[in-house]
């Protein structure tokens, strides 16, 4: 049994030790390593990325940050992209953010994939961006919503500002 728990934050702490069995003394909040290294973000930065990926002026920018695994790739996020193409996205820019495992070539098919599920519904897709390599926290700041499923963006997402629409098209687990 360990003698210390290392957590990322007060939330973590006060939950084990008010609703759980630790004590005060065996729980120390030691911070997230990737988040506790974000610099602050201005305007000035924000309106630069947003530039940089080609919004528009009024345009809303939403971030999808996919995922790695075959079976994310071919039945999560075709589920998750088919429920919120719904409906026609007048004035939504999607730019879709590669995980660093995936190659050039998916974000490809997830474009495809946008575009065929919108012109099958008889509306114009949503303009689309596909970025891989890219600061994340930067993106993140310079997006008005971020799209995530299954993801330690998430949690990034909310370290940045930045709402988070999630998704679960299959009720297979608690993604909380």
């Amino acid at each position: 049994i360990a003698d210390m728990t290392f957590v990322y934050g007060r939330w973590e702490r006060d939950l084990l030790v008010e609703r759980s069995v630790y004590r005060d003394e065996e729980v120390v909040v030691a911070g997230a390593p990737r988040l506790d290294l974000v610099p602050p973000s201005s305007p000035r930065e924000r309106d630069a990325t947003r530039r940089e990926l080609g919004a528009r002026a009024g345009e809303r920018l939403v971030v999808h940050s996919t995922s790695w695994g075959s079976q994310i790739q071919r039945f999560y996020t075709p589920a998750a992209l088919d429920a919120i193409l719904d409906r026609p996205l007048p004035g939504v820019h999607v730019v879709l953010k590669l995980h660093p495992s995936e190659r050039a070539e998916q974000g490809e098919a997830y474009r495809r994939l946008i575009e065929q599920l919108a012109r099958s519904r008889g509306f114009a897709p949503p303009r689309v961006s596909v970025v891989w390599r890219v600061d994340l926290f930067r993106l993140l700041r310079a997006a008005d919503a971020h799209l995530g499923l299954y993801s330690t963006v998430l949690t990034d997402a909310v370290a940045a500002g930045t709402p988070n629409l999630l998704l679960t098209p299959f009720a297979t687990r608690d993604i909380l």
